[in-house]
């Protein structure tokens, strides 16, 4: 039992050092981090990156697949929240522009073109303060990259066999 007690003590004090030293190196990051993602929202990078992205997103509905129409849905989701994308597309659907499937089709655009710079606002912070600032980089990253990939496919394959 003695040497029971012992032992936790010294893994308590180890894990009170790790933890100094992990809340410190997050308050060292995270905070300028956040600080500087609410710079650059005040400053409107990200409202000029959405813009960017969702008209990239909507240029690219010209390949016979979406009409035009699809395209404010897109740029809704975007630029504004899902929500009103799903408000426009229910306008688009109930009014008969959009079929079921290009409208479930052009809110999964919007989702793509809006979350990576969503992620890159609100996840960044919080990556780079709980790993060093490159891993969270790079952890972000490559999330992003993949769940971008991964919901094309997956989007791809349903096109398909839908059509």
């Amino acid at each position: 039992p003695a040497a029971l007690a012992q032992r936790l003590r010294a893994a308590l004090a180890l894990v009170g050092t790790r933890f100094r030293r992990r809340i410190g190196r997050m308050a060292l990051f995270t905070a300028p981090t956040y600080l500087a993602m609410y710079a650059l929202h005040q400053v409107g990078v990200f409202d000029t990156l959405r813009d960017l992205a969702a008209g990239g997103a909507a240029g690219g509905l010209g390949m016979g697949i979406l009409p035009v129409q699809a395209a404010g849905v897109v740029i809704f989701s975007a630029a504004a929240e899902f929500s009103s994308g799903v408000a426009a597309a229910a306008a688009l659907l109930d009014a008969g522009s959009l079929d079921t499937a290009q409208t479930a089709l052009a809110l999964v655009l919007g989702t793509i073109v809006a979350t990576p710079i969503r992620a890159l606002r609100h996840q960044l912070p919080s990556h780079t303060g709980i790993f060093t600032p490159r891993l969270g980089l790079v952890l972000l990253v490559q999330s992003q990259l993949f769940r971008v990939a991964s919901l094309a496919a997956v989007t791809v394959a349903w096109w398909l066999a839908a059509h």
